[in-house]
């Protein structure tokens, strides 16, 4: 619960009841002017903090991995592994495909053409 939406408003006006009895109270504005009427007293800075004797701890320092930085994508759990049109095997393209494929044969099924890829199986 909160304030309505405008259209529950409107909903709740066609109905004939009052929206202001499906809001919540402290959205009211003298509960509002009620929470703000005492004086603030300012937080003071960090001088003002009381002095700890627990040590401050202190995180490890930042270690590179060796050799070249990783550039493959890390691929998600639901991602789609596509298929090479030409030879119709997953997971690889045209630039890493070492199966020979003559170029002079066309798919001739419709429903193959400009499919660009098959959802694998995941179980979660």
């Amino acid at each position: 619960m909160g304030i309505p939406c405008e259209h529950v408003v409107i909903a709740i006006v066609d109905t004939g009841f009052d929206p202001y009895g499906y809001c919540v109270e402290y959205y009211f504005k003298d509960i509002y002017m009620q929470t703000y009427k005492e004086d603030w007293v300012p937080i003071g800075g960090k001088e003002t903090w009381p002095k700890s004797h627990i040590p401050m701890a202190i995180r490890p320092p930042h270690i590179t991995a060796p050799g070249r930085p990783s550039k493959k994508k890390k691929r998600g759990k639901v991602e789609c592994i596509h298929v090479h049109s030409r030879c119709r095997v997953r997971g690889h393209n045209k630039a890493t495909c070492k199966v020979v494929v003559d170029d002079n044969i066309y798919c001739n099924n419709p429903a193959q053409e400009g499919s660009f890829g098959e959802w694998e199986d995941i179980t979660i």
